[in-house]
Formats: structure tokens, C-alpha cells, sequence
């Protein structure tokens, strides 16, 4: 009886969500910002290893500034 009713309720919720969600709309500015944020960000790695510039060494016994 328990998960009856449980699964009444998580089904009764997810219509009422969903119900709610038809109705809600954004702004055409609100997802072009939210589609330069998503493409910034799974990008990030490629842009941050170009800026990282390895470090230079000299060799072994090489005294010289």
C-alpha cells in the first residue's frame, strides 16, 4: 500500500511540474546568454591550455643569467 501511494504522489507531482513547466517561457536574451555560457564553459579546457606557457629550463651545469 505503501508504494502505492508513493508512487501516486511522485506521479501526481511530476504531471503538476510538468503542467507548470508548458507554461513557463524565458526571454529570447535570457537563452542566447545561456547559450554563449554553455559554449564558454565546455570550451573552458581548450582556451586555458593555450595560455599556459611551459616552464623554460636550462641545462644541467649551465650557470650563465
Amino acid at each position: 500500500m505503501k508504494v502505492w501511494l508513493a508512487s501516486f504522489v511522485v506521479l501526481f507531482l511530476l504531471a503538476e511540474v510538468y503542467q507548470w513547466a508548458k507554461l513557463f517561457t524565458l526571454p529570447l536574451p535570457i537563452f542566447i546568454l545561456g547559450g554563449a555560457f554553455l559554449a564558454i564553459a565546455s570550451n573552458y579546457e581548450k582556451y586555458t591550455k593555450y595560455t599556459q606557457y611551459p616552464k623554460l629550463t636550462r641545462p644541467k651545469g649551465d650557470d650563465r643569467l
